[in-house]
């Protein structure tokens, strides 16, 4: 299993993945220079008997769930009683002497991350949001607060361009672990990353992050596969495809052609086969028809039907 913390501050957000470590002591740098804060700061982490925990720290406070892992002597004594644990789906809030950033935790049952495409098309707009009727429907709360509004953001496509927007949502939106203020025309492996949903866009298709609350229209949004690419293709050149999957009758009758001269091949050398079995029970020894005895003193050659050696 592995550990995700995805960090939030009001202008960038990145994610950490906790190394696999057992009864360690770890360090997470939340940078100034990434997250728009005034000073660096290093966050304390323990991993112990399985449990991730945050440690306290003179530096910051860290709020949780009906506990908080801070400041002051907390350290001075065994410090064991101040940790505050890592709950999956959990949202905690980092202070450091007045500048807030938000931590995600996410357990996942591998560190590989597994992304589904979808063939964006000739979709006028893809909505995003926590609303049955968007697009791409996708839920995070904790404690009865919903982080992902009604309508969160909305994909544009305009005159060749892909245009992300952001429908004036309190939690904001980031691409490429900096916040959107309100719009960001989208180049080629941007990552959009919303509370958790990650999208990758990739031109004419998106490549989402699959997740247990996350709800894709299929009509809109059609799932990739080869078969749909060659439908997509056959529909924007004018061709249509048949059940082999091919977008004309030249590759058809290439294929054919192919396919006959291998069975060309084929019968050819199975003749030649026959012929030697032939010779062979005719009283011609194989390696003589092969070339490496010499005719007629092969001691391996078979007597003719109704003769002798």
């Amino acid at each position: 299993m592995s550990v995700v913390l995805m960090i939030y501050s009001r202008s960038a957000c990145r994610e950490f993945v906790l190394p696999a470590v057992r009864d360690e002591e770890i360090v997470v740098s939340v940078s100034s220079a990434v997250f728009g804060l005034r000073q660096d700061t290093a966050l304390h982490m323990e991993e112990n008997r399985g449990n991730w925990y945050f440690l306290p720290d003179e530096s910051y406070v860290v709020y949780g769930v009906g506990s908080t892992a801070g400041s002051g002597d907390a350290l001075h004594s065994d410090g064991k009683g101040d940790n505050l644990l890592l709950i999956n789906g959990a949202n905690y809030t980092l202070d450091m002497h007045g500048e807030r950033v938000a931590i995600v935790v996410r357990f996942k049952d591998t560190s590989f991350t597994s992304y589904r495409k979808y063939y964006l098309g000739n979709t006028p707009e893809v909505t995003i949001g926590r609303n049955d009727d968007n697009v791409i429907k996708y839920k995070y709360s904790y404690e009865g607060n919903e982080y992902i509004g009604r309508y969160m953001a909305v994909i544009r496509q305009i005159a060749g361009s892909c245009i992300l927007a952001d429908l004036k949502s309190v939690n904001g939106i980031y691409v490429n672990d900096h916040r959107v203020a309100e719009s960001h025309e989208l180049q080629f492996g941007d990552h959009i990353q919303i509370w958790g949903l990650d999208i990758v866009y990739l031109g004419s298709l998106l490549a989402i992050r699959e997740e247990d609350t996350l709800v894709v229209n299929s009509r809109i949004l059609i799932p990739y596969m080869q078969s749909t690419q060659n439908d997509v293709s056959a529909s924007v050149t004018g061709t249509e495809t048949g059940r082999s999957g091919y977008t004309c009758d030249r590759q058809r009758r290439r294929s054919r052609h192919r396919a006959h001269g291998r069975h060309r091949i084929r019968g050819r050398q199975k003749k030649r086969k026959d012929i030697r079995d032939r010779q062979y029970r005719n009283g011609k020894c194989r390696r003589e028809l092969h070339g490496i005895c010499a005719a007629g003193q092969c001691p391996g050659r078979p007597a003719r039907r109704g003769g002798s050696l």
